[in-house]
């Protein structure tokens, strides 16, 4: 038989696992991924000599940088490629500098003032922007783009760089003024003209797609033969696999606790006989 004390611990131990089970999840839920996380710039290019350098091409080219803006990004990118001795691909190295001033890593930056066009011949900019996309490192604490004769502090701001989701997921709401959904996702516009972020193309017409926001899933023939919605699909089987584990711990607690009970027993009948 179970004792007070065994069916207390049984009922314990199976809250502790629900609670942590939950917390999981939900924690699960709000994660970021750090591969998805990156440091956008846009960095003004200027060539000072620009009238040299139209009348002789050979002229050396003189570059000044300027930092526009920064943004942490989530989502997929394609960050520059890493700059290494004797593989340099580009005009400029982008510098990253950890707080002790020590490199972190390097990447190559092509120009943005030289324009080719597809018969083979340019135009030359006397200024322009370089977007430019690096991986999140939380050691940064500046960024210099460097060209064969000067290195330039961007005057970055270390305290803004962040690795945070920054967009809505599948089924999210978002306001079109400040929100924007992650990749892979589109908006669907609802009556408030607030949106919901769908995933556009799996051939599943769900909740809050329609023929205007999702042609291809919520077409006629999606219409006449419709799909179960997707929505929570997945964390209708996280519950309820959960559940099913919940209990199959607590059956299999209380049935360890009953064959040693019954154990106990039969050796002190043993030792009685």
């Amino acid at each position: 038989m179970i004792t007070e004390i065994q069916r207390k611990n049984i009922i314990v131990y199976a809250v502790l696992f629900l609670f942590s089970s939950s917390f999981f999840f939900a924690s699960a839920d709000n994660s970021t991924d750090r591969e998805l996380c990156f440091l956008k710039l846009r960095i003004k290019e200027t060539l000072k000599n620009y009238d040299q350098v139209v009348k002789d091409p050979d002229t050396k080219i003189d570059v000044t940088f300027s930092l526009i803006s920064q943004e942490s990004y989530y989502g997929k990118e394609y960050p520059l490629e890493e700059y290494t001795t004797g593989q340099f691909f580009g005009s400029h190295i982008l510098n990253t500098y950890d707080a002790e001033n020590a490199v972190i890593k390097k990447y190559s930056v092509y120009t943005s003032l030289f324009i080719s066009n597809f018969s083979g011949e340019g135009e030359i900019l006397k200024e322009a922007v370089i977007n430019a996309v690096i991986p999140y490192d939380e050691k940064i604490n500046k960024i210099t783009i460097s060209n064969s004769s000067a290195e330039t502090d961007l005057k970055i701001n270390s305290s803004l760089i962040k690795c945070e989701r920054t967009c809505k997921m599948e089924n999210e709401k978002g306001n079109y003024l400040k929100d924007n959904c992650c990749m892979d996702f589109i908006p669907a516009t609802q009556k408030d003209d607030t949106f919901i972020c769908i995933k556009c193309g799996d051939n599943i017409c769900s909740r809050y797609e329609d023929k205007y926001s999702c042609p291809e899933d919520c077409s006629l023939k999606s219409i006449a033969d419709p799909v179960s919605p997707k929505d929570g699909k997945n964390w209708i089987w996280i519950v309820a696999f959960s559940i099913v584990f919940i209990l199959t711990a607590v059956l299999a607690g209380i049935f360890i606790v009953k064959k040693v009970a019954r154990a106990k027993d039969r050796d002190g009948s043993e030792n009685i006989l």
